[in-house]
């Protein structure tokens, strides 16, 4: 019964390790392109500037506005 465990989690964290293609360097560039809303709209741009995002620093994220820190 446990060898059988075992397999079953090997098979499905194999199946985790799937690769994507990798899209153009145009259209990289165009995805992250932020364009301004329409006057009298607003926009929200959320991004993670570590692979393991809010969860590296235990759940803590800052909220930034231009580059003035306005939530811890």
């Amino acid at each position: 019964m446990l060898k059988r465990v075992f397999v079953l989690a090997l098979v499905l964290s194999l199946g985790a390790c799937a690769s994507v293609p990798m899209s153009s360097d145009a259209e990289d560039s165009a995805d992250k392109r932020f364009e301004p809303p329409a006057a009298g709209r607003s926009a929200l741009y959320i991004y993670r500037e570590t692979i393991f995002g809010v969860a590296a620093e235990k759940g803590r994220a800052s909220v930034t506005a231009g580059r003035r820190v306005i939530a811890n």
